[in-house]
């Protein structure tokens, strides 16, 4: 392993770390695990020492990487046969919650994975639809549809809670 690999690969951590994290966090709903998968991903860079021709390539290949490691985890024979840790909603927090959006992301955690990585990558990552496209090798019409139905349902699971709200009130 040469040393300059090692040196790149530290500086693709600093640029690109909280990126991948943050989608590993949103596909996983898990610390640990998202750990885990940020932690292979750059171990896979490290080991195959992966030449990239431009900075999109190299991002899109990080967010590809880091989807499919996901992917493996819920495919493992652990993952199937374990069932999670429940945490109550006062202790869970989420590095991307903030005061204005803590609310909306545990509507956004609360989709369908496949939704949730359209969602993620276009409204917390500022990628369009042609750069999830790539990064995730789906056509611009696929990425499309999915990304509305991502808000058809996230509006619906927003505007159920509200309604349920609302009646809570009223029963009061």
């Amino acid at each position: 392993m040469e040393a300059n690999s090692i040196n790149t690969v530290e500086i693709i951590m600093k640029k690109y770390g909280d990126m991948v994290y943050q989608l590993a966090l949103s596909q996983t709903k898990n610390k640990a695990n998202a750990e885990d998968v940020f932690q292979e991903v750059f171990l896979i860079m490290i080991e195959k020492n992966i030449d990239v021709e431009s900075e999109e390539h190299l991002k899109a290949l990080l967010i590809r990487m880091t989807v499919n490691k996901c992917k493996d985890l819920w495919k493992s024979a652990w993952f199937r046969h374990t069932k999670p840790y429940e945490v109550s909603e006062d202790t869970r927090s989420y590095p991307m919650e903030d005061e204005g959006n803590s609310e909306i992301y545990q509507y956004v955690l609360s989709i369908p994975a496949k939704y949730r990585v359209i969602i993620h990558l276009f409204y917390y990552e500022n990628m369009s639809i042609e750069e999830i496209g790539h990064s995730l090798a789906m056509k611009y019409g696929t990425v499309a549809s999915k990304l509305s139905r991502a808000r058809k349902l996230l509006k619906e699971r927003i505007e159920g809670d509200n309604y349920g709200r609302v009646e809570e009130r009223v029963h009061l």
